[in-house]
């Protein structure tokens, strides 16, 4: 037969004598505390939802694409350069550098420094027109990179491809020659020219 809590109370204070009372009273304690053990949380206040564990920061970089662009040597390049903009979503400031790796590439923007917990930073991928003289028509490729300065590592980074193009369309076209010159005077030709860019070349003299 089973008795419930409250018979066992009712059996304890008037059906037992004092010592076993007192010693039955205990044990009854004891059980009850066992029974709703599963249901006392005895950690403490719950943890929150979300929590930064402080290893590393949570980087990335926006877009995902690297830059593709062409034109002859001296330029210009089409299209001229591309923005990204570098995300720290951690609560752990990230020092960082970017590196253009190779001459020709050049970076506008906070090249070295901090990005703060939660914040970003935007730069610009360029070419150098200056640096890519000298290229020789082809495919030309490198990298841009995101370092973290703290451990060295290399956390990002995006490709540079550039494709110079033989005569280009900065090539200057001959619109006409005319002569300048006399009897008395002296004699001197002059060429005009342009190219798709724009730019006009005048030249000559004899």
């Amino acid at each position: 037969m089973m008795i419930g809590p409250n018979a066992m109370i009712h059996l304890i204070q008037y059906g037992l004598p004092g010592r076993t009372r007192r010693l039955a009273l205990s044990i009854l304690l004891l059980a009850s505390l066992s029974a709703c053990s599963d249901e006392i949380d005895v950690r403490g206040p719950r943890a929150a939802e979300y929590s930064d564990v402080g290893v590393g920061a949570d980087e990335s970089l926006s877009p995902v694409d690297g830059l593709v662009t062409y034109g002859p040597p001296h330029g210009p390049f089409a299209p001229a350069g591309k923005d990204y903009v570098l995300t720290n979503s951690s609560a752990v400031d990230l020092n960082y550098q970017l590196e253009a790796l190779a001459p020709w590439v050049v970076l506008s923007g906070p090249e070295k420094g901090t990005v703060l917990a939660r914040q970003s930073i935007q730069f610009t991928v360029l070419l150098d027109p200056s640096a890519t003289v000298g290229l020789s028509p082809g495919t030309h490729s490198t990298l841009v990179t995101v370092r973290d300065l703290d451990s060295g590592t290399v956390l990002q980074q995006r490709d540079v491809e550039l494709s110079i193009t033989s005569g280009g369309f900065g090539s200057p076209s001959l619109l006409f020659s005319t002569f300048l010159g006399g009897a008395n005077a002296g004699e001197e030709t002059r060429d005009v020219a342009v190219d798709a860019a724009g730019n006009i070349y005048i030249a000559g003299g004899a």
